[in-house]
């Protein structure tokens, strides 16, 4: 441990390129946003991101603090973006860091899944499926040699994306955090929780020690989908991180569709003390609804025997309305494993075929479940049946019709499952948008009309901060 901590004392200081770029990305943001120029990102990802600096920047010549460099504020609370699910958080996600000029970078999520997207983002596997590449901002105004460009254009913008693009990693093994990390790493929560092999509260002092210095490291904390942030695993890591660390300022930037948990009594209340003055920017979702994210529509029947009649119908409505989308899908909610497959044993039976839906559930063996997910993903099965395994960073914009066959009592789960249906399916530059509509269906015996009534109330006005609601016993 001792041998650790002196190498990275005597490790020579680089800038990221983060910092290198981090200045001049800002300027041109707010250049696209004073020009109105939106052919590469949503007006409201460079918005957030330019919102999130001022929140977290202070003036140099207002701070005397001796703590303090390049003008950034010594106070280490997180502020808040709030964003709807399909509404590009990861592309948000990617630009924060040049906007903010880090240094070293950790992000957080809930499940390998979204590391393995933001990952993706970020260009860590191939350079070509980065954010910046998708969107367009390289190839922009290029063509491709098949379209008589030439090859060096294509070798450009790879040198282009050589010199913007951080080295990063996701974190697997619990042996990478005493390497020596780049200067991005993303990594799953639960590597610092419960019983495994990093946590910080159940193994030998030696190994809590490397992982507190691991945590030292980092200026910027972002954690993805922050609403489970109340949980102690959570808890116990903003904390870690939050630790002074000589001449470094630390940034920590939270976003979710849902800045709110459920408590006791069918209540909610923030995920942050104060959370009206964290909240650094806001998209509504009624803003985005069938402009960057699908339109809404919620249908409640009354006879559940009808279940594979009423996917079919609505899978049929949204290919009428868009059929540029090879085959529209749907997602079905359920309270328990078992119940998944016999659904998907009795859809499949009124269709009269075997692969109409697949159960996907967490029981199923590793490798059986990865393939039902790949195959469902690329369109094998039209329906898949779930218990909370696709609830929450699983994107596939062929899905346009969610099925909740349960009485789900929380608003925040509520509105993560809706949002899988509403990503946008993204056509060519100034083709028509999608014009699916992301369509939730129910019955009445499972009482969802009243979340669905409701699901705009906490967007417009956060819940009131009640005596005793930030208790540590209620961070279970």
């Amino acid at each position: 441990m001792a041998a650790y901590a002196r190498s990275q004392l005597l490790r020579k200081k680089t800038r990221s390129k983060y910092e290198e770029k981090g200045k001049d990305f800002a300027i041109w943001l707010r250049d696209m946003i004073l020009e109105k120029d939106y052919s590469i990102f949503y007006s409201y990802q460079m918005e957030a991101v330019l919102h999130t600096q001022r929140h977290l920047l202070i003036d140099v010549d207002a701070e005397t603090s001796s703590d303090t460099h390049d003008g950034r504020r010594s106070e280490c609370d997180p502020v808040l973006i709030v964003a709807p699910t399909g509404s590009g958080k990861s592309g948000m996600i990617v630009l924060l860091p040049y906007v903010l000029q880090s240094r070293k970078v950790l992000i957080l999520t809930p499940s390998v899944v979204i590391s393995k997207q933001l990952a993706r983002a970020f260009g860590i596997f191939k350079h070509e499926e980065s954010f910046f590449q998708v969107t367009g901002f390289y190839n922009k105004n290029k063509t491709s040699t098949a379209a008589g460009g030439s090859q060096d254009d294509q070798d450009g913008d790879e040198e282009d994306l050589e010199n913007i693009l951080e080295t990063g990693i996701v974190l697997k093994d619990p042996s990478e955090i005493t390497s020596r990390l780049p200067n991005l790493v993303i990594v799953n929560a639960q590597k610092f929780g419960g019983k495994s092999k990093l946590s910080l509260q159940y193994n030998k002092k030696e190994v809590v020690g490397d992982v507190e210095a691991f945590f030292r490291q980092f200026d910027t904390l972002i954690v993805d989908e922050a609403h489970h942030y109340p949980a102690k695993t959570w808890v116990t890591i903003v904390d870690e991180f939050q630790k002074p660390a000589k001449g470094m300022q630390k940034r920590i930037i939270f976003i979710t569709a849902t800045p709110y948990r459920s408590i006791a009594g069918g209540k909610h209340r923030p995920i942050l003390k104060n959370q009206n003055h964290r909240i650094a920017y806001e998209i509504k979702a009624k803003d985005v609804e069938g402009q960057t994210v699908r339109r809404l529509d919620f249908v409640e029947r009354t006879n559940v025997a009808n279940l594979a009649n009423d996917i079919e119908e609505l899978l049929n409505k949204n290919a009428r309305r868009e059929p540029r989308i090879t085959k529209h899908q749907a997602i079905v909610l359920v309270p328990r494993q078992d119940e998944a497959d016999r659904i998907a044993m009795e859809l499949n039976d009124a269709m009269g075929v075997t692969t109409f839906a697949v159960s996907i559930v967490s029981n199923t063996k590793k490798e059986d479940k990865e393939k039902r997910i790949k195959d469902f993903g690329e369109g094998r099965y039209q329906v898949a049946v779930n218990c909370m395994l696709l609830n929450e960073g699983y994107d596939n914009n062929s899905v346009s019709v969610c099925v909740i066959v349960r009485n789900v009592g929380s608003r925040i789960l509520f509105e993560q499952f809706i949002g899988r249906a509403m990503r946008m399916k993204k056509f060519g530059e100034g083709e028509q948008p999608d014009q699916s509509v992301a369509t939730i269906l129910s019955y009445k015996e499972f009482k969802q009309r009243k979340l669905w009534t409701e699901r705009n109330k906490l967007a417009t006005k956060d819940p009131v901060d009640e005596e005793g609601l930030y208790d540590d016993d209620d961070d279970e």
